[in-house]
């Protein structure tokens, strides 16, 4: 296994724990999208890119997202897609962000994000991506959206909110 097809595999792990399921991109057009020439110099190394699981996953959304608005996933593709690059790009950043937790309590996620929603969710994974988003973009720099009034607690929905808070990620709160 080559290291596109060893980042592909990474990137799709991670996704799948996510939530993402199906994603229709190979290790071909994964290695031809970050070989491509792009209009700046690049900051990152390759290999730099394909270690870091953030950054595949960034490269696979938008991959998906090119190929969904009908591009062919060629060696030029970041300059003869533009502004379909930048599309691209945007609808990566907007996956990332999105931390939908939902539930103030493993025992309801559990319930409604994976066994009765027969989902692939995991509280555990969940959790640790929050960490993980503020590592990357900065602390207030991420957010999740909690949903209270599903059957948790008080105490359940202010401990949330306070990791929440702790960490340095914002909570969206939406009541039920």
């Amino acid at each position: 296994m080559n290291k596109y097809e060893e980042a592909l595999q990474r990137g799709l792990e991670f996704l799948k724990e996510l939530g993402v399921r199906e994603c229709g991109v190979n290790a071909r057009e994964l290695a031809t999208y970050i070989l491509a020439p792009i209009y700046e110099d690049e900051v990152l190394s390759i290999d730099d890119m394909l270690s870091n699981d953030y950054l595949v996953v960034h490269e696979i959304i938008e991959i998906l997202a090119l190929k969904s608005m009908g591009y062919s996933i060629t060696s030029n593709i970041v300059i003869e897609a533009y502004p379909g690059t930048y599309k691209a790009h945007l609808k990566a950043l907007r996956f990332e962000l999105q931390l939908a937790i939902d539930c103030a309590s493993q025992e309801l996620f559990d319930i409604l994000r994976r066994c009765k929603a027969r989902g692939p969710h995991r509280w555990n994974r969940y959790l640790k991506s929050v960490i993980e988003a503020i590592e990357v973009m900065g602390r207030g720099k991420v957010g999740i959206h909690l949903i209270v009034g599903l059957g948790e607690t008080e105490k359940e929905a202010v401990g949330l909110i306070r990791w929440t808070h702790d960490i340095g990620a914002e909570t969206h709160l939406f009541s039920f």
